[in-house]
């Protein structure tokens, strides 16, 4: 599963096999980045409890102490 998307060639002047790792990093470093500027951001827009649940920053929590461990 971890090589499915060798066989297909986006670019053929672009190596990009040495740099896979470094580009899947940065990617969900953005992810993880974007999905809690989006929380935080929903958090100040409705920041009462009837506006916005807060029980769903649960789900930012949990991938925070993920990401650390």
């Amino acid at each position: 599963m971890s090589g499915f998307l060798d066989s297909i060639r986006c670019s053929e002047c672009i190596d990009w096999g040495e740099k896979r790792n470094t580009i899947a990093s940065v990617a969900a470093g953005v992810l993880f980045f974007t999905g809690w500027w989006i929380i935080i951001d929903a958090a100040v827009i409705y920041p009462s409890q009837a506006q916005l649940n807060h029980s769903y920053h649960a789900c930012g929590v949990i991938a925070t102490v993920a990401f650390l461990m």
